[in-house]
């Protein structure tokens, strides 16, 4: 190209493989995994790859997390997958193979959507359908908007690929404290007979709100639980018969 002064290189010239390494020009980027590792040239589909692996993990365990919300709760759900994903995030930050690295983005993309769905999920289940747009919309779009777009400008403040996984990773482990913290989906504990666990966090969430849980309302779930418990004890009759 200099030689013969032309914009662009003739397919027809032969080409070789680089055997001296790569600079790279870091006045504009910070070092990433990829000039770390030199995923370039011959390499170049890696990112490519590992990028598209993470979104396939994503796709194969939405499916089950989703099933495994509807069998033990959104709670158990929701801490699981940030803690898997605050532990594979951060050990990715570690990586020094194309193996290593792809297989736990791979780990961080089956956490990926159901980490924060399901808790959207939780937070619509205790919202009246006429305060849903405001309780949990806003919210949604209002954090995860400012969010991604402060990303990127943590990403050129730290300028370190490996701190800056950390660091959106890393806070993901507060999940573990939402065992505490916050209660399970009374709509899911409903559904599952457990009435009782149901008027508990009823009680709680009504003394938060300095709302008034009249014993009527206590009685209705009550007598919808004696009546549930009648209705199972007569099938288990009729199918003994």
């Amino acid at each position: 190209v200099v030689r013969t002064n032309t914009s662009w290189p003739n397919v027809s010239w032969p080409t070789t493989s680089c055997i001296h390494g790569w600079n790279y020009n870091y006045s504009l980027y910070y070092p990433t995994i990829t000039s770390q590792l030199d995923w370039v040239c011959d390499n170049d589909w890696r990112p490519a790859l590992s990028q598209s692996l993470f979104f396939v993990g994503s796709l194969v365990a939405s499916p089950v997390l989703g099933w495994a919300a509807d069998k033990w709760g959104r709670l158990p759900v929701i801490v699981l997958t940030n803690m898997i994903g605050c532990v594979a995030g951060i050990a990715s930050a570690f990586c020094t193979s194309f193996a290593s690295f792809t297989a736990f983005r791979f780990i961080v993309g089956m956490t990926y959507d159901t980490h924060y769905m399901a808790t959207y999920i939780l937070l619509l289940e205790y919202v009246s359908s006429q305060y849903r747009t405001i309780m949990a919309n806003v919210p949604i779009m209002l954090f995860l908007t400012t969010a991604m777009c402060a990303m990127p400008w943590m990403a050129m403040g730290i300028a370190n690929w490996s701190t800056f996984a950390v660091v959106i990773h890393a806070p993901q482990a507060i999940s573990f404290l939402f065992l505490w913290l916050i209660p399970e989906s009374a709509r899911w504990l409903l559904g599952q007979g457990r009435v009782k666990d149901t008027i508990k966090i009823l009680k709680k969430a009504a003394k938060v709100n300095r709302k008034p849980l009249t014993p009527e309302v206590i009685q209705e779930f009550e007598d919808g639980d004696h009546r549930s418990l009648r209705r199972t004890h007569a099938e288990h009759g009729a199918h003994r018969q």
